[in-house]
């Protein structure tokens, strides 16, 4: 995995109130992407070289945890698209994709997946969501439904 997952202080959307929100910043080959935490701490409590909260309150510490929390997640996630041997990239890993077209149906899902397992090589897994789908297809045909790639997800 070559993209670098940070925290960081948006010292660029400084408020009033000299409070600023935590972001986390993606960079994989110099583009960088920032989501949002929903944090704003004051500027004084953080320390931008460890990149931590330097506040020892109950809720610097509670901000910390989410923080930690949600990079932890999208490192899991990294290392689940590793596993399946799928290419990470800051789209997969940040997943902008399913923001743009969240009314999919399940065809067009299966599709995109079997197009992406096709294109990175993996013909074998491929060929195990083409089984799903079609299966999925028989069982709404036998129940006496329309076509099952009309359902929404």
């Amino acid at each position: 995995m070559n993209i670098s997952i940070k925290p960081v202080l948006r010292t660029d959307k400084i408020k009033k109130s000299n409070c600023a929100p935590i972001h986390i910043r993606f960079t994989q080959n110099r583009q960088k992407k920032h989501i949002a935490t929903g944090i704003s701490i004051n500027v004084d409590d953080w320390d931008s070289g460890s990149q931590r909260i330097t506040s020892k309150t109950d809720e610097g510490r509670l901000f910390q945890f989410q923080i930690d929390s949600t990079m932890q997640e999208y490192y899991k996630k990294a290392k689940r698209l590793e596993a399946l041997d799928m290419e990470v990239t800051l789209d997969s890993l940040i997943d902008t994709n399913s923001r743009k077209a969240p009314n999919q149906t399940v065809s067009d899902y299966f599709g995109r997946l079997i197009a992406d397992f096709k294109r990175s090589g993996k013909l074998n897994t491929a060929s195990k969501y083409i089984f799903c789908l079609s299966s999925l297809n028989k069982f709404y045909f036998s129940i006496g439904r329309d076509d099952f790639s009309a359902r929404g997800i």
